[in-house]
């Protein structure tokens, strides 16, 4: 029973600690919400449409790195 209460005390501390140090991002994530509701604000899918190249050959580049030393 002893090591239960040690065991969920150490995890309440850990997760009040991972709670506050991700709360920055929370808020500022829904203050970024509440900033664009009324704003016509998307990103265009033509946009990331004409970008698949550029990732096809960043990702194949990379790949060549990796498994030839270079």
């Amino acid at each position: 029973m002893m090591s239960l209460t040690m065991f969920l005390l150490g995890f309440l501390r850990s997760f009040k600690a991972a709670l506050s140090s991700i709360s920055p991002l929370v808020f500022l994530s829904f203050a970024r919400i509440i900033s664009t509701w009324g704003v016509d604000y998307q990103v265009l899918f033509p946009f990331l449409c004409t970008n698949y190249r550029y990732y096809y050959l960043l990702i194949s580049v990379i790949h060549y790195n990796t498994y030839t030393g270079v």
